[in-house]
């Protein structure tokens, strides 16, 4: 069964990223129940990592505040073993390539495996050197998801698509992540180049901020992906972080 593809063939699904262990592991584990309760589709759980890797000031903020607070891979794999006591709401890991050849890399895809955790994506793995990885995953029945952009070439889409399961992460704009006013231009056009390069569905993230934002993208989008603006409000309050994704659906 693989729930991620499951949910792209009935909706177009909104997910919510949240940093694991932000502002620790056990308001972690609660906000992915209320998430799921309040109609988050899938979870995004960023790996608290050192050294930002695409991630914006707020988001940098936040695996700082994790690692403080003790996240780290091995933890969050326990943590999420517990919750799939309390839930099936796919959930995708998005951590350094680093990270998790530090860990290891076999070891970490047969412990997310273990625990059901749903994609793996690693935004510094470019797709011309992810074949291990990707051939890794679908071994484990994990979806390894890449990264594309509004200026990635026909020949990449093509390597994207091969290592891909699940979907393909478009990033919405060039730079790091944050909240942004506009949309960039031309990405109707570029979600269905993906798509006809591909054969996979399109979500969106990078700067998606606001419900209109949310609603013009699922027009054009198979999926909506928002971190930055979430995690803003959660350093107000999980509360907060949930009335305002609440907002966002």
């Amino acid at each position: 069964m693989n729930r991620i593809a499951d949910i792209f063939n009935l909706k177009k699904p909104f997910i919510a990223y949240i940093t694991a262990g932000d502002p620790n592991l056990q308001t972690t584990q609660k906000l992915i129940l209320e998430m799921e309760k309040r109609g988050v589709d899938i979870i995004e759980l960023g790996l608290p990592f050192s050294d930002s890797i695409a991630d914006g000031p707020v988001i940098q903020a936040s695996h700082l505040r994790a690692i403080e607070a003790g996240a780290n891979l091995e933890k969050i794999l326990t943590m999420v073993g517990h919750l799939r006591k309390k839930t099936r709401i796919p959930i995708v890991f998005m951590g350094s390539y680093h990270l998790f050849c530090t860990y290891g890399l076999e070891k970490t895809i047969q412990r997310c495996k273990e625990v059901y955790v749903d994609g793996l994506l690693a935004p510094d793995l470019p797709a011309e050197e992810g074949e291990t990885f990707s051939d890794l995953c679908f071994t484990n029945q994990i979806n390894s998801i890449f990264l594309a952009s509004t200026t990635t070439s026909e020949e990449r889409l093509q390597k994207i698509g091969e290592l891909s399961r699940g979907f393909v992460y478009l990033i919405s704009r060039a730079g790091i992540t944050g909240e942004q006013s506009e949309m960039a231009k031309g990405l109707k056009e570029k979600i269905n180049q993906i798509r006809q390069i591909t054969g996979k569905p399109v979500a969106v993230g990078f700067g998606i901020s606001t419900p209109n934002h949310v609603k013009n993208i699922a027009k054009i989008a198979d999926g909506v992906i928002v971190g930055s603006s979430i995690v803003k409000y959660l350093k107000t309050s999980p509360e907060a972080a949930l009335k305002w994704t609440e907002k966002l659906l």
